[in-house]
């Protein structure tokens, strides 16, 4: 599949090695589907194993490696990005912080 030039993202860096293409096309169909507590928990293997299923994907152990190092990459993102928006002593937490008790 070739780089979408309009994409946000853009194209990356170094091309995928051919033994990452089925992973990346598994990763991009179920990277939406999250457990979520508080915040992201981690992804829902049940869509995982379905999409898998469907996409006549073997899920081998390689290939569960491969999304569990995508998802992993991911959940340190976003808790990283949730740290830098939530440092003690930021303003814009305090406020969100009363304004959401005042509406209780």
């Amino acid at each position: 599949m070739p780089p979408c030039e309009s994409c946000e993202y853009g194209a990356p860096e170094k091309p995928l090695m051919a033994e990452n293409i089925e992973a990346m096309e598994l990763w991009r169909s179920v990277k939406t589907q999250w457990r979520v507590g508080m915040s992201l928990v981690g992804l829902d293997y049940n869509v995982l194993f379905a999409m898998a299923d469907r996409m006549e994907i073997d899920l081998s152990p390689c290939m569960l490696k491969k999304i569990q190092a995508l998802e992993a990459a991911t959940l340190t993102g976003v808790r990283k990005d949730h740290d830098e928006r939530h440092r003690p002593g930021d303003q814009k937490t305090k406020k969100g912080s009363q304004s959401r008790r005042r509406a209780r």
